[in-house]
């Protein structure tokens, strides 16, 4: 299976899992982040004032957000809100 088809079906298969409503590849980190509506994805929604989630599905680094369009706007860098893809953003630029 080449890596084009390999992502496509990573991509597939997340956008079947509950509450989620967009996956993508970040360009930044090559990780699939997913953003995901928190109630029907069994996440804490903070009583509601937090009802949408950003998530690297490749290290588990979650970020919530107020509206899905913050979620969406977040997605594009996980390095920014997941502490793994941070880690590997400093080790590759030598930061500390």
């Amino acid at each position: 299976m080449s890596a084009d088809t390999d992502r496509r079906a990573r991509r597939r298969e997340a956008l079947t899992y509950a509450g989620i409503r967009s996956a993508s590849f970040a360009r930044s980190t090559g990780t699939l982040v997913l953003v995901a509506e928190a109630d029907a994805a069994g996440l804490d929604s903070d009583g509601g004032t937090q009802p949408w989630y950003t998530l690297c599905d490749d290290h588990g680094g979650v970020c919530s957000h107020e509206t899905i369009d913050l979620a969406r706007s977040w997605s594009s860098a996980p390095e920014q809100w997941c502490p793994y893809c941070q880690d590997i953003r400093d080790a590759s630029t030598g930061e500390v």
